[in-house]
Protein backbone atom coordinates (compact mmCIF):
# COMPACT_ATOMS: atom_id res chain seq x y z
CA UNK A 1 0.00 0.00 0.00
CA UNK A 2 0.98 3.90 -0.63
CA UNK A 3 2.78 5.59 2.35
CA UNK A 4 0.69 8.13 3.86
CA UNK A 5 -2.98 8.12 3.50
CA UNK A 6 -5.99 8.02 0.49
CA UNK A 7 -9.55 9.28 1.18
CA UNK A 8 -12.08 7.84 -1.13
CA UNK A 9 -15.69 8.38 -1.05
CA UNK A 10 -18.26 5.55 -1.53
CA UNK A 11 -21.99 4.73 -0.96
CA UNK A 12 -23.32 1.99 0.93
CA UNK A 13 -26.55 1.19 -0.55
CA UNK A 14 -29.89 1.22 1.64
CA UNK A 15 -26.99 0.71 4.69
CA UNK A 16 -28.04 2.36 8.54
CA UNK A 17 -25.02 2.37 9.89
CA UNK A 18 -22.23 0.26 9.40
CA UNK A 19 -20.86 -1.27 12.58
CA UNK A 20 -19.89 -4.70 11.97
CA UNK A 21 -16.61 -5.92 9.89
CA UNK A 22 -14.87 -9.54 8.67
CA UNK A 23 -12.49 -10.26 6.52
CA UNK A 24 -12.73 -13.17 3.78
CA UNK A 25 -9.37 -14.80 4.93
CA UNK A 26 -8.79 -16.72 1.73
CA UNK A 27 -9.66 -13.23 -0.66
CA UNK A 28 -8.92 -10.65 2.14
CA UNK A 29 -12.05 -8.94 1.13
CA UNK A 30 -13.91 -7.06 3.87
CA UNK A 31 -17.29 -7.73 4.65
CA UNK A 32 -19.87 -4.78 6.48
CA UNK A 33 -22.59 -5.42 8.22
CA UNK A 34 -25.59 -2.78 9.09
CA UNK A 35 -28.95 -4.47 10.56
CA UNK A 36 -30.03 -5.37 7.31
CA UNK A 37 -27.48 -5.14 4.45
CA UNK A 38 -24.01 -6.69 4.31
CA UNK A 39 -21.91 -4.97 1.97
CA UNK A 40 -18.54 -6.76 0.55
CA UNK A 41 -15.73 -4.39 -0.12
CA UNK A 42 -12.41 -5.08 -2.18
CA UNK A 43 -9.29 -3.37 -0.03
CA UNK A 44 -7.08 -3.51 -2.95
CA UNK A 45 -8.77 -1.23 -5.45
CA UNK A 46 -11.01 0.23 -2.92
CA UNK A 47 -14.13 -0.73 -4.59
CA UNK A 48 -17.36 -1.92 -3.32
CA UNK A 49 -18.25 -5.91 -4.55
CA UNK A 50 -21.80 -5.83 -3.92
CA UNK A 51 -24.42 -4.85 -1.14
CA UNK A 52 -27.07 -7.43 0.05
CA UNK A 53 -30.08 -7.85 2.00
CA UNK A 54 -30.28 -9.71 4.74
CA UNK A 55 -31.62 -10.71 7.71
CA UNK A 56 -33.16 -7.86 9.79
CA UNK A 57 -31.98 -6.90 13.48
CA UNK A 58 -28.55 -8.48 12.78
CA UNK A 59 -26.08 -8.17 15.85
CA UNK A 60 -22.85 -9.56 14.28
CA UNK A 61 -21.67 -11.89 11.22
CA UNK A 62 -18.06 -13.86 11.24
CA UNK A 63 -16.57 -14.82 7.92
CA UNK A 64 -15.93 -18.73 7.39
CA UNK A 65 -12.79 -20.72 7.17
CA UNK A 66 -13.02 -23.23 5.11
CA UNK A 67 -16.03 -22.23 2.78
CA UNK A 68 -17.04 -19.08 1.13
CA UNK A 69 -19.85 -18.17 3.82
CA UNK A 70 -20.36 -16.10 6.92
CA UNK A 71 -22.53 -16.79 9.67
CA UNK A 72 -24.85 -13.54 10.98
CA UNK A 73 -26.67 -13.79 14.54
CA UNK A 74 -29.89 -11.46 14.60
CA UNK A 75 -33.10 -11.30 17.18
CA UNK A 76 -35.28 -10.84 14.66
CA UNK A 77 -37.42 -12.69 14.12
CA UNK A 78 -36.07 -15.00 17.02
CA UNK A 79 -32.91 -14.70 18.65
CA UNK A 80 -30.76 -17.17 16.34
CA UNK A 81 -27.65 -17.94 13.50
CA UNK A 82 -27.83 -17.98 10.06
CA UNK A 83 -25.57 -19.22 7.31
CA UNK A 84 -24.99 -16.70 4.49
CA UNK A 85 -23.40 -18.46 1.51
CA UNK A 86 -21.41 -15.73 -0.24
CA UNK A 87 -21.51 -17.37 -3.50
CA UNK A 88 -25.42 -17.05 -3.92
CA UNK A 89 -26.20 -14.81 -1.33
CA UNK A 90 -29.10 -16.74 0.19
CA UNK A 91 -29.56 -16.63 4.24
CA UNK A 92 -30.19 -20.02 5.64
CA UNK A 93 -31.80 -20.08 9.51
CA UNK A 94 -29.20 -23.17 11.36
CA UNK A 95 -29.80 -22.07 14.36
CA UNK A 96 -32.43 -21.17 17.57
CA UNK A 97 -32.25 -19.27 20.58
CA UNK A 98 -29.95 -21.34 23.63
CA UNK A 99 -30.89 -22.19 27.08
CA UNK A 100 -28.72 -23.27 29.45
CA UNK A 101 -29.27 -24.07 33.38
CA UNK A 102 -32.55 -22.93 32.70
CA UNK A 103 -32.22 -19.72 31.67
CA UNK A 104 -32.79 -18.89 27.89
CA UNK A 105 -31.35 -16.91 25.15
CA UNK A 106 -32.73 -13.50 25.03
CA UNK A 107 -30.78 -11.73 22.20
CA UNK A 108 -27.40 -13.11 20.06
CA UNK A 109 -24.76 -10.69 20.52
CA UNK A 110 -21.72 -11.46 18.79
CA UNK A 111 -19.86 -14.12 16.66
CA UNK A 112 -16.75 -15.17 15.72
CA UNK A 113 -15.76 -18.20 14.00
CA UNK A 114 -12.01 -20.37 13.77
CA UNK A 115 -11.16 -23.49 12.58
CA UNK A 116 -9.94 -26.71 14.47
CA UNK A 117 -7.58 -27.30 11.27
CA UNK A 118 -10.90 -30.05 10.05
CA UNK A 119 -14.16 -27.91 10.86
CA UNK A 120 -15.28 -24.62 11.34
CA UNK A 121 -16.56 -23.46 14.60
CA UNK A 122 -18.63 -20.59 16.01
CA UNK A 123 -18.83 -19.00 19.10
CA UNK A 124 -21.30 -17.09 20.26
CA UNK A 125 -21.85 -14.56 23.22
CA UNK A 126 -25.79 -14.66 24.02
CA UNK A 127 -27.60 -11.98 26.85
CA UNK A 128 -29.68 -14.86 28.70
CA UNK A 129 -33.37 -13.73 30.16
CA UNK A 130 -31.33 -13.07 33.95
CA UNK A 131 -29.57 -10.72 32.33
CA UNK A 132 -25.92 -12.85 32.27
CA UNK A 133 -23.95 -13.75 29.13
CA UNK A 134 -23.36 -16.98 28.20
CA UNK A 135 -20.46 -18.07 25.73
CA UNK A 136 -21.56 -21.04 23.47
CA UNK A 137 -19.30 -22.57 20.60
CA UNK A 138 -21.25 -24.55 17.73
CA UNK A 139 -19.86 -26.57 14.93
CA UNK A 140 -20.61 -25.59 11.59
CA UNK A 141 -21.83 -28.21 8.76
CA UNK A 142 -21.91 -25.94 5.53
CA UNK A 143 -23.12 -29.10 3.61
CA UNK A 144 -26.79 -29.21 5.03
CA UNK A 145 -26.00 -26.25 6.34
CA UNK A 146 -26.60 -26.32 10.12
CA UNK A 147 -24.40 -26.07 13.76
CA UNK A 148 -24.39 -28.31 16.40
CA UNK A 149 -23.74 -26.93 20.28
CA UNK A 150 -20.14 -28.53 22.16
CA UNK A 151 -19.54 -26.20 24.13
CA UNK A 152 -21.31 -23.62 26.86
CA UNK A 153 -19.45 -21.01 29.45
CA UNK A 154 -21.10 -18.92 31.71
CA UNK A 155 -19.23 -15.58 31.62
CA UNK A 156 -20.00 -14.57 35.18
CA UNK A 157 -17.18 -11.90 35.32
CA UNK A 158 -18.20 -9.80 32.07
CA UNK A 159 -20.41 -6.98 32.88
CA UNK A 160 -20.62 -5.39 29.50
CA UNK A 161 -19.35 -7.83 26.19
CA UNK A 162 -18.25 -5.33 23.63
CA UNK A 163 -16.43 -7.58 20.93
CA UNK A 164 -15.28 -11.74 20.70
CA UNK A 165 -12.84 -13.66 18.58
CA UNK A 166 -11.90 -17.16 18.31
CA UNK A 167 -8.34 -18.09 17.58
CA UNK A 168 -5.64 -20.96 18.19
CA UNK A 169 -8.04 -23.45 16.77
CA UNK A 170 -10.60 -22.61 17.80
CA UNK A 171 -9.12 -23.24 21.76
CA UNK A 172 -9.38 -19.77 23.05
CA UNK A 173 -11.42 -16.75 22.85
CA UNK A 174 -11.36 -13.03 24.05
CA UNK A 175 -14.12 -10.92 25.10
CA UNK A 176 -13.69 -7.27 25.81
CA UNK A 177 -15.99 -6.25 28.46
CA UNK A 178 -16.79 -2.40 27.88
CA UNK A 179 -17.71 -1.44 31.22
CA UNK A 180 -14.59 -2.46 32.96
CA UNK A 181 -11.88 -1.56 30.64
CA UNK A 182 -10.87 -5.56 30.48
CA UNK A 183 -9.81 -7.95 27.81
CA UNK A 184 -10.90 -11.88 29.02
CA UNK A 185 -8.55 -14.48 27.73
CA UNK A 186 -10.92 -17.97 27.95
CA UNK A 187 -9.51 -20.97 27.63
CA UNK A 188 -12.35 -22.92 26.40
CA UNK A 189 -11.59 -26.71 27.43
CA UNK A 190 -11.94 -25.64 31.20
CA UNK A 191 -13.22 -22.17 30.82
CA UNK A 192 -10.94 -20.63 32.63
CA UNK A 193 -10.27 -16.93 32.33
CA UNK A 194 -7.38 -14.20 32.27
CA UNK A 195 -8.10 -10.22 32.66
CA UNK A 196 -5.88 -8.11 30.65
CA UNK A 197 -6.13 -4.14 31.21
CA UNK A 198 -6.39 -2.11 27.90
CA UNK A 199 -7.87 1.09 27.20
CA UNK A 200 -11.33 2.75 27.93
CA UNK A 201 -14.72 1.38 26.47
CA UNK A 202 -13.06 -1.37 24.48
CA UNK A 203 -15.57 -3.11 22.00
CA UNK A 204 -14.06 -4.62 19.17
CA UNK A 205 -11.00 -7.03 18.78
CA UNK A 206 -9.22 -9.07 16.19
CA UNK A 207 -6.39 -11.66 16.40
CA UNK A 208 -3.51 -11.86 14.06
CA UNK A 209 -2.18 -15.57 14.57
CA UNK A 210 1.00 -14.69 12.38
CA UNK A 211 2.21 -11.98 14.65
CA UNK A 212 0.70 -13.70 17.57
CA UNK A 213 -1.01 -10.34 18.78
CA UNK A 214 -4.68 -9.25 19.37
CA UNK A 215 -6.18 -6.01 18.60
CA UNK A 216 -8.92 -3.83 20.33
CA UNK A 217 -10.35 -1.10 19.84
CA UNK A 218 -10.94 1.36 22.73
CA UNK A 219 -14.03 3.21 22.06
CA UNK A 220 -13.87 6.07 24.16
CA UNK A 221 -10.15 6.93 24.03
CA UNK A 222 -10.49 6.57 20.13
CA UNK A 223 -7.60 4.11 20.03
CA UNK A 224 -6.11 0.80 19.00
CA UNK A 225 -4.44 -0.95 21.39
CA UNK A 226 -2.00 -4.38 20.59
CA UNK A 227 -1.77 -6.70 23.04
CA UNK A 228 0.99 -9.36 22.94
CA UNK A 229 -0.47 -12.84 22.99
CA UNK A 230 2.97 -14.44 24.42
CA UNK A 231 2.53 -12.36 27.72
CA UNK A 232 -0.87 -10.57 27.45
CA UNK A 233 0.87 -7.33 27.42
CA UNK A 234 0.33 -4.29 26.01
CA UNK A 235 2.89 -2.92 23.20
CA UNK A 236 1.50 -0.16 21.20
CA UNK A 237 -1.12 2.44 20.97
CA UNK A 238 -2.71 3.95 18.02
CA UNK A 239 -5.19 6.49 17.41
CA UNK A 240 -7.77 6.36 15.16
CA UNK A 241 -11.39 8.24 14.03
CA UNK A 242 -14.24 9.30 15.85
CA UNK A 243 -15.94 6.34 17.86
CA UNK A 244 -14.36 3.42 16.80
CA UNK A 245 -16.17 0.04 17.40
CA UNK A 246 -15.51 -3.00 14.61
CA UNK A 247 -11.94 -4.18 13.54
CA UNK A 248 -10.80 -7.54 11.33
CA UNK A 249 -7.15 -8.09 10.30
CA UNK A 250 -6.34 -9.04 6.63
CA UNK A 251 -4.06 -11.53 7.22
CA UNK A 252 -3.63 -11.66 2.86
CA UNK A 253 -2.84 -7.80 2.99
CA UNK A 254 -1.06 -7.46 5.88
CA UNK A 255 -3.64 -4.85 7.12
CA UNK A 256 -6.13 -3.68 10.24
CA UNK A 257 -9.82 -2.59 9.15
CA UNK A 258 -11.42 -0.45 11.72
CA UNK A 259 -14.93 0.55 11.65
CA UNK A 260 -15.84 4.26 13.19
CA UNK A 261 -18.72 4.85 13.61
CA UNK A 262 -18.96 8.63 14.83
CA UNK A 263 -17.90 9.65 11.63
CA UNK A 264 -19.05 6.71 9.53
CA UNK A 265 -15.84 5.45 7.81
CA UNK A 266 -14.14 2.70 7.46
CA UNK A 267 -10.45 3.36 8.55
CA UNK A 268 -7.74 0.70 6.31
CA UNK A 269 -4.52 0.77 8.54
CA UNK A 270 -1.00 -0.98 7.45
CA UNK A 271 0.16 -3.45 10.14
CA UNK A 272 4.05 -2.72 9.49
CA UNK A 273 3.68 0.84 9.55
CA UNK A 274 0.66 2.03 11.50
CA UNK A 275 -0.53 4.54 9.15
CA UNK A 276 -3.92 4.90 7.44
CA UNK A 277 -3.53 3.85 3.37
CA UNK A 278 -7.48 3.85 3.05
CA UNK A 279 -10.36 5.66 4.45
CA UNK A 280 -13.93 4.84 3.44
CA UNK A 281 -16.87 7.16 3.67
CA UNK A 282 -20.59 5.93 4.02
Amino acid sequence: MDDGSFESTITLSGASGAFRIATNPATGDSLILDRNHVTAIHLTSGGVINSTTVITDSSDLAAGINDDYMIIVHTNPTPALSYFDLNVDAATAIGDAQSEGGEVQQSARLVSIDSNGTTDLAAVVSLMTDGSFLLTTHMIDPVVPSVTQDNAIALTDIENPGGLVLFNNAAEALVTDTDNNLVYRILLADGSMTAIDTGNSPQGLAVDETANEAYVINNEDRSLTTLSLADNRVINTTDLGLAPTEIAVDSVGSSIITVNTGDETVSIIQESGWEPAWIFRA
